[in-house]
């Protein structure tokens, strides 16, 4: 177990105790206290909030991270602003190494934060944030309706699912006591989204094969209380007819031979380009599943990517409401590796479902062109080769749809269309990609920044001025 481990481990065995209920919170408010005093000296810093962990109550020393926004000068031209990233982020990772309970550090200016704030359940608890230095910037206008706000919450919980539980239920950590105490804690964030009741002391001894059953009945009853029928549309322009399924070109196929014996409990096992489901009966008893779970864990121990675990109600609202883009994809290429084709029982999406997933990743857009390993030197050529065309992509075809009301729901139709109306920004996406290992770290997160500052200030510009629907 590494020191840093061990120390998280004494915190949180001592954490109710007297008098290190008390002491251990205080090196996170000396982090926070720290982190002010260096980043507020800078002029072109406007605004500092905390966010989520510690401006919860119930927020938990070695568990919890401190989780900041802070809020830029709008008006900064590209140099002085890449200058000013390329300082802030050096601190911060100065800082981090003392304190490394400082956790997620969002960077956003003054005119971006109103548009930000208007998208997703991060937009809606804008108004929750704790002002710690600086002018009140925050004005949320997040449109809280109920069955809205009630998908953005559920989503959020989804997100949780597939980005932290799913990857911490397949670990093999060393540190099991500490991988058990934060599947606890992310079971308990992820139904307090969802709105359903987690006992956190009942559970605090769960398994991870009993926290990830807990947590796929609690999306469930989630799924089961929400009404998205409201939001279907009489008019559906997204037309599917043209595409044909086809599996030649899945490359990665995994080995199931783990799995032979649980066949009768495993609904249907589906891959696709960049993800796989398995997807579980209905009708499994709380010991069958717990012994399915841990069969699949063990299965793909060795394999690169791990499979999306869930039953068919919750694969059902991926596909339809959280990201009707996978269905898309799904329904162009997939391979049934076993049981039957579920896809082929799932609905169409509506075109506001496209259109909202669309929009709400305005909140990523605005957040990513100033994403610490896009402005190191260190960390850009991983970034670029990993994330950057994606997430060009991803700001094109929001831009398309904002300046021109097209939405494709196929990626290579989209990406025609963004090659026939944007081929500059097409073309500089292409310079970046095909000559990262060239250019030196400096001018190449340059060039990157500049580019998705650009379109970020175009998606800005249009959420502004268009009149195309949005939610």
């Amino acid at each position: 177990m590494s020191i840093r481990n061990l120390i998280r481990t004494t915190v949180l065995k001592t954490n109710s105790i007297f008098p290190f209920n008390f002491l251990n919170r205080i090196p996170y408010h000396i982090a926070l206290k720290v982190f002010i005093l260096i980043f507020s000296s800078y002029s072109e810093i406007k605004s500092i909030y905390l966010r989520h962990g510690m401006s919860k109550k119930n927020w938990v020393p070695a568990i919890s991270d401190i989780d900041i926004t802070v809020i830029i000068d709008g008006h900064l031209s590209f140099e002085e602003e890449f200058n000013l990233l390329k300082l802030l982020w050096d601190k911060f990772d100065r800082l981090k190494k003392i304190f490394p309970m400082l956790g997620e550090v969002d960077i956003l200016n003054e005119k971006e934060i109103e548009k930000w704030s208007a998208f997703t359940i991060r937009g809606y608890e804008t108004s929750k944030w704790k002002l710690l230095y600086g002018k009140e910037v925050i004005k949320s206008n997040y449109v809280n309706e109920a069955n809205i706000l009630a998908i953005d919450s559920l989503n959020f919980a989804l997100t949780n699912y597939l980005e932290y539980f799913l990857p911490k239920f397949y670990s093999e950590d060393s540190s099991g006591y500490l991988i058990q105490k934060e599947l606890t804690r992310l079971a308990f964030k992820i139904l307090r989204y969802a709105d359903v009741p987690f006992d956190e002391s009942r559970n605090k001894a769960a398994n991870k094969m009993e926290l990830l059953s807990t947590v796929i009945k609690g999306l469930e009853l989630s799924i089961d209380k929400l009404n998205y029928t409201e939001f279907s549309e009489t008019v559906n322009p997204v037309s599917l007819e043209k595409i044909i399924t086809r599996d030649s070109d899945l490359k990665y196929i995994p080995h199931i031979n783990g799995l032979s014996k649980y066949q009768d409990k495993i609904e249907s096992f589906i891959i696709s380009y960049t993800i796989d489901f398995i997807i579980l009966k209905d009708d499994l008893s709380p010991a069958d599943m717990i012994v399915l779970l841990d069969a699949i864990r063990n299965s793909f121990k060795s394999e690169p990517r791990k499979p999306v675990i869930l039953p068919f109600k919750i694969f059902e609202y991926m596909l339809r409401i959280y990201n009707p883009f996978f269905y898309s994809q799904l329904h162009d290429q997939r391979k049934v590796l076993s049981g039957k084709d579920s896809f082929n029982k799932i609905t169409q999406p509506d075109f506001c479902f496209y259109r909202k997933t669309l929009a709400d990743d305005v909140g990523n857009i605005f957040l990513l062109q100033r994403n610490k390993s896009l402005i190191q030197d260190k960390t850009v050529r991983q970034f670029i080769g990993n994330e950057f065309k994606s997430i060009v992509n991803r700001t094109l075809f929001l831009k398309l749809y904002l300046g021109k009301a097209i939405l494709e729901p196929m990626f290579n139709d989209s990406l025609d269309e963004c090659r026939k109306n944007y081929p500059g920004q097409i073309q500089k996406m292409d310079f970046i990609l095909n000559n990262c290992k060239s250019l030196d770290g400096e001018n190449l997160s340059k060039d990157a920044f500049m580019l998705l500052r650009t379109l970020t200030g175009d998606i800005y510009n249009s959420l502004v001025s268009s009149e195309v629907p949005v939610n």
